[in-house]
């Protein structure tokens, strides 16, 4: 037998399905007079007598909760309970019965129920549901909260992933057309003059001369390409001596004057991860700076307070106008390089007044001494 009842309707209250499986009618109706009569409620109902009927009423009616008696022909609370947590996990699961030995109410408990009431106790229903519901609310808003949580960090974690990739493929394609255009030309003229050396006699002293300094052009070219692949070694020689050289390899052979100020930075507060990111945002604006920006000066800064480590690049050299794109000086790639430690990366600039490269690295607080 299966009996539908609506309960008062009131436009102020939330509509609250309540599925009853109950063998005993009298019961049940003894269950929906007392939350009809509470003003908390606005309820609507739906009484199942058996395993048919509340498998039915769980699809059909949809529940938001279970009010369920513990024994019923062959049937029980425990096994209503299973099928409730297997299609709706998420809805409150109330045992209104008769008496029941401590040891099973504590195990329902334990299995997943929400509460359980006795019968000859009927006034603590009311509350019992209120908790309840309120209960699986908060835990489901908090699930939502954490899975919004989850995709925001997976869908950042997929911007680092593709930055980090473009960075790699940047690395590759200069690598690629720094030895095509500067390795490969070099040792293809010396081949070259090494041919035409070997039927001119003539000329051949002066071209095996020529060849050997190409040789030694090449060697350096591959030196220089080695230098900008390979990780610095910050135990051998220290972070601030590194970029030191680095500045006089890029900027000052460049014929750069370069000023550099090291006075408020304390190398301790950043590990290696944060060191190897840094000098390489220093490798990439330099190279920046020595093929686009036509500068005479530059200032670097490197600074770290309490909480923050910060970096400051300035050229002198032609800047760019308001709102340009600035692809081209790699800040995508700066970015995604500072993201993996929450950093940022600020420019300023403005056609024939310089650029400005500020990035900030937040600092763990507990690593100062």
């Amino acid at each position: 037998m299966e009996i539908r009842f609506l309960g008062r309707k009131d436009a102020m209250k939330d509509l609250l399905k309540i599925l009853l499986l109950e063998d005993n009618v009298y019961d049940a109706e003894e269950i929906m007079r007392r939350l009809q009569s509470n003003e908390i409620f606005n309820c609507e109902f739906r009484l199942a007598t058996g395993k048919a009927e509340y498998l039915q009423a769980l699809e059909e009616f949809c529940p938001a909760i279970v009010l369920s008696d513990h024994s019923l022909p062959q049937f029980d609370s425990k096994e209503a309970l299973a099928i409730a947590r297997q299609r709706f996990p998420d809805i409150p699961f109330i045992m209104v019965t008769g008496t029941i030995s401590d040891e099973y109410a504590i195990d329902m408990i334990k299995t997943g129920a929400d509460d359980y009431i006795l019968k000859d106790r009927m006034m603590r229903l009311p509350a019992a549901i209120m908790a309840s519901v309120q209960k699986r609310k908060a835990e489901k808003e908090k699930k939502m909260l954490e899975q919004e949580i989850l995709t925001q960090k997976i869908q950042e974690q997929r911007k680092i992933a593709r930055a980090i990739v473009k960075a790699q493929e940047k690395e590759r394609n200069y690598l690629g057309q720094e030895l095509h255009d500067n390795v490969n030309q070099i040792l293809a003229a010396t081949k070259m003059m090494l041919s035409v050396a070997q039927s001119d006699t003539e000329k051949c002293h002066e071209l095996i001369l020529a060849s050997q300094k190409n040789i030694e052009n090449a060697i350096e070219e591959n030196r220089k390409i080695a230098q900008g692949l390979v990780v610095p070694d910050f135990e051998t020689i220290p972070f601030k001596e590194q970029i030191s050289h680095l500045t006089d390899n890029m900027l000052k052979k460049a014929g750069i004057y370069v000023v550099m100020d090291t006075s408020g930075f304390r190398e301790e507060m950043l590990d290696d991860e944060q060191r190897l990111a840094v000098y390489r945002v220093a490798q990439e604006q330099y190279t920046n700076i020595v093929k686009h920006a036509a500068a005479g000066f530059v200032y670097i800064r490197l600074n770290t307070t309490g909480h923050h480590f910060k970096m400051t690049i300035f050229d002198n050299g032609k800047g760019q106008a308001a709102g340009a794109k600035i692809a081209g000086i790699g800040l995508r790639n700066i970015r995604g390089r500072l993201a993996l430690f929450n950093g940022t990366a600020k420019v300023e600039t403005s056609p024939g007044k310089g650029f400005t490269l500020e990035i900030v690295i937040p600092l763990n607080t507990d690593c100062r001494h």
